[in-house]
């Protein structure tokens, strides 16, 4: 079998506000640590009936590792060429479900806190693990990992033998907020990384199949899960081909879990979720003229509030220096359903202060763009 063809079977089976009130407007210093957003079943595991587009983009790295990471991938492009991918999810007896993506058929064994991959087939191949592949675990937090080993046999166009044997190690490795091509930026983002090792060999016989003098190839693949999410919205892999003890090639991959097309999923825990973080409300209290919220929908950010007396009101976007990047004002009596406006294009991804002025009072927000 030539080496092209080992990776055409890889391929198949792998890709398949802290609140505070001010009485002056001043530069302020802010520090800022994204909370840390923990991986559990509730909330991520795959659930049957479920569908999802992958979005096909370019391929730029995977970026930093570590806590506060901001990674931004708003200007990476959609690769219009290339077609994108469905997975769908349905549910299989005792205990098992199957994924379908890129014309492969996965199916896992949803076993307690854990995800098994016993096989996946497409047209060309079948692959049974005897010793399943621990693709996940439950729960997940910032610097926890796993790891397994894994064996299969299989066959190939009917008439080859297949066998693999390989390990994989998995780790989270940062948390951060993310900003997506699609332009929607999400804060207490979690990333997984996975590493896997594999020998894949192919032959007439059985008895000539050997594992460990065939293709090694080796995977890099990051996840990452927001809270809100059921699924990452955003992944990149690096697979990497060896002949001999030398790289032969390298194929990368990049996708995009658009957040618009998972808010449409039945998923009333996540919904909940993300509608408390994209909102950020303060309500009336004795001493107060205003109640409002701040929301933010792609690069609009928008006050909306209500008035107990008539004031003037003043929102600003500034730096931590207190250097003024967009504002707008206005004045209206007591009343209900207000809003301003405010027109992020153009500014550079990072940390700043939304300060609202209402007559003489000053309050203000941490926000990402």
């Amino acid at each position: 079998m030539k080496e092209k063809q080992l990776q055409y079977l890889w391929m198949g089976s792998l890709f398949l506000q802290n609140r505070r009130k001010a009485i002056l407007l001043m530069p302020l210093f802010v520090l800022s640590v994204n909370a840390q957003h923990v991986l559990t079943k509730e909330y991520h595991a795959p659930r049957a009936g479920d569908r999802l587009i992958k979005q096909q983009m370019e391929y730029t790295g995977s970026g930093e590792d570590g806590d506060s990471v901001c990674w931004d991938f708003s200007n990476v492009e959609i690769k219009e060429e290339e077609e994108n991918w469905p997975v769908d999810y349905s549910a299989l007896p005792d205990s098992l479900f199957a994924k379908i993506e890129n014309h492969t058929r996965f199916v896992y064994n949803d076993f307690s806190d854990s995800l098994l991959l016993k096989s996946n087939e497409n047209r060309l191949l079948r692959m049974d693990y005897g010793n399943p592949v621990l693709e996940m675990v439950f729960p997940l937090s910032y610097g926890d990992a796993f790891s397994s080993t894994f064996h299969g046999t299989g066959v190939y166009s009917q008439k080859y033998v297949l066998a693999t044997q390989g390990g994989s190690e998995s780790r989270i490795d940062a948390f951060g907020t993310i900003i997506l091509p699609t332009k929607d930026t999400l804060s207490q983002v979690t990333r997984l990384y996975t590493l896997k090792n594999a020998y894949i060999s192919i032959s007439s016989d059985s008895a000539e199949a050997n594992v460990i003098s065939g293709q090694h190839i080796v995977s890099e693949h990051y996840q990452w899960y927001a809270r809100g999410y059921r699924y990452p919205v955003y992944e990149v892999s690096a697979t990497t081909f060896y002949k001999g003890a030398r790289p032969a090639s390298i194929q990368h991959t990049a996708f995009c879990f658009a957040p618009s097309d998972q808010r449409l999923l039945p998923d009333t825990l996540n919904e909940n979720l993300a509608r408390e973080d994209s909102i950020i409300r303060r309500d009336m209290r004795q001493h107060d003229v205003i109640r409002y919220e701040v929301k933010r929908h792609g690069n609009q950010l928008t006050l909306t509030y209500s008035l107990k007396d008539q004031a003037n009101v003043k929102a600003v976007i500034a730096d931590a220096m207190g250097i003024i990047y967009r504002q707008n004002q206005q004045t209206h009596p007591a009343g209900e359903d207000y809003s301003i406006s405010l027109d992020c294009s153009g500014l550079k991804p990072g940390k700043y202060v939304l300060y609202i002025r209402v007559n003489e009072t000053v309050y203000y927000e941490k926000i990402v763009i």
